[in-house]
């Protein structure tokens, strides 16, 4: 699905009956001391608005929160992290208003959506990449998406050295997350398996949460494993894929393999709360205040 898309109503129109030119006169300059109060004093916001979904994106909806809801004090965010996939089957049931995203939702999810009369819209709020990481110690420095498919994904490459030039020795220990509700996990199934299902080789370790798989690889010398940029520290060691690294240049145009835009999905295109919501996070401030320092790259 096109990201900023979705159904869009039909607008009606009713016929206008003819009025005087004083009529529109008056009406005129009516019209002009209303629309000047109204830019003096904006309504004032309030109401309660309901986000869940991806981990990765949640850093960025709760600097967000904060922010908007002291410009605006009768207005209560309420917001939950987990995945996309139970953030998306949220909002397919009411339970939110908006859901994040690290994925484009699937055909099952847009089937049900069509079900229960949700059209989920997409709006990209920021740029983002996975990245490979290792032990610190680890002599790799390029990984091929051919090596990465048959160290997760096969049995040829169990040990170091059978990886780049073979210069660490030792089992490789291979760290993943659930694709059917990561969708970190997601994209890179998708980036690197060439052929058949996902079946991850045995021995292969499951993280219930992104943000483990940091530390969890940080501790083994002989782990690998794929996280987003966010949660990327000096504690583990970054692959280039490829030949090329996961820098913001690289990102943006497309380049590293495991690029992608992060989400805001709402039931159609947003609107009240959701919209002004959005919107913050998508103005110039948003971008370079909130998703930059946040750890992510703008797309403004």
């Amino acid at each position: 699905m096109e990201e900023g898309k979705g159904l869009q109503g039909q607008q009606s129109f009713k016929k206008v009956t003819p009025i005087t030119v004083s009529a529109v006169l008056f009406f005129s300059v009516c019209l002009s001391c209303v629309n000047s109060r109204v830019a003096e004093s904006p309504p004032e916001l309030k109401g309660e608005l309901r986000i869940g979904g991806s981990t990765t994106v949640s850093p960025i909806v709760e600097a967000a929160a904060k922010s908007f809801q002291l410009e605006n004090p009768k207005v209560q965010i309420i917001t939950a992290k987990s995945s996309s996939g139970t953030g998306i089957s949220e909002l397919l049931s009411g339970k939110v208003d908006i859901a994040n995203a690290s994925r484009d939702p699937k055909p099952t999810e847009i089937q049900k959506g069509l079900e229960k009369g949700v059209a989920l819209y997409l709006t990209a709020v920021a740029s983002d990449a996975i990245a490979v990481i290792v032990h610190p110690d680890n002599p790799l420095d390029d990984i091929s998406l051919e090596e990465l498919n048959t160290i997760f994904f096969g049995d040829s490459k169990s040990d170091w050295r059978a990886v780049g030039d073979g210069k660490k020795k030792g089992p490789i220990q291979v760290y993943r997350r659930d694709s059917k509700l990561s969708g970190t996990a997601s994209l890179f199934e998708k980036r690197v398996i060439q052929r058949g299902k996902a079946r991850y080789v045995q021995g292969s370790r499951l993280l219930l949460h992104t943000p483990q798989m940091v530390p969890t690889v940080a501790k083994g010398k002989d782990s690998i494993g794929y996280s987003p940029l966010k949660w990327i520290d000096e504690s583990v060691k970054v692959l280039k894929v490829n030949g090329v690294g996961p820098t913001p240049s690289a990102i943006l145009n497309g380049l590293y393999p495991f690029s992608r835009r992060l989400y805001m999905i709402t039931d159609g295109a947003p609107t009240g709360l959701s919209r002004e919501f959005i919107s913050d996070i998508l103005g110039v401030t948003g971008q370079h205040t909130i998703v930059k320092v946040q750890g992510f790259i703008p797309i403004l």
